[in-house]
């Protein structure tokens, strides 16, 4: 070999120094411009989060469409991942809420089928709220001057939430709403009391 170190045999052949690596621009390749921001629109600031959130709302309706046939048509079959995850809810609900049930063995299995059902409710709601455009929000707080926060629920002298209002938070266009709206009543474990 002329001009370097000779190679030895079985090495594999030397390759030229490394040149400083230029990128190369492709005008047609609009990818390159969408990821700068510059055909799409996107900018830096406070819009930029109504942006993502106006895109995770289209990726949430394309995704619930593309799951369709799983989780509603042909829901909780063994190609249903909320079907053992519900199994193992009811393996950790069961011990707890059999406390509270009669002693009745043959009340045991209606009983554990109710709570699957009362599972698979929860879970396709989950799912209908996952595959609207609006963003949603629980509200747990318990109304003001009705409690004394967290810790006066906990010592039993507090009025907690026991059914939440369901609140859209958040349009379709990634925009916060000034004021929610609000679905259903929120109901507290001492009402009518």
């Amino acid at each position: 070999m002329s001009g370097g170190a000779e190679r030895q045999e079985g090495a594999p052949p030397s390759l030229p120094p490394m040149q400083r690596a230029v990128p190369v621009h492709v005008p047609n390749l609009t990818s390159l411009e969408v990821a700068r921001g510059k055909r799409t629109g996107l900018t830096r600031g406070p819009d930029e989060r109504v942006v993502h959130f106006a895109l995770l709302s289209r990726w949430k309706q394309i995704s619930a469409t593309l799951m369709h046939s799983t989780y509603v048509r042909d829901s909780f079959s063994h190609f249903d991942s909320r079907t053992i995850n519900i199994e193992r809810a009811i393996n950790d609900l069961d011990p707890l809420l059999r406390t509270y049930a009669s002693t009745n063995p043959m009340d045991n299995e209606a009983r554990l089928t109710d709570l699957r059902d009362i599972l698979r409710q929860g879970a396709k709601f989950a799912f209908l709220l996952f595959s609207q455009p609006c963003f949603w929000q629980f509200d747990w707080k318990e109304e003001v001057g009705k409690g004394k926060g967290t810790w006066a629920v906990a010592m039993g002298n507090g009025n907690p939430v026991v059914w939440p209002n369901l609140m859209r938070v958040m349009n379709e266009e990634g925009k916060r709403l000034e004021v929610p709206d609000v679905l259903g009543r929120k109901r507290f474990l001492r009402d009518g009391e």
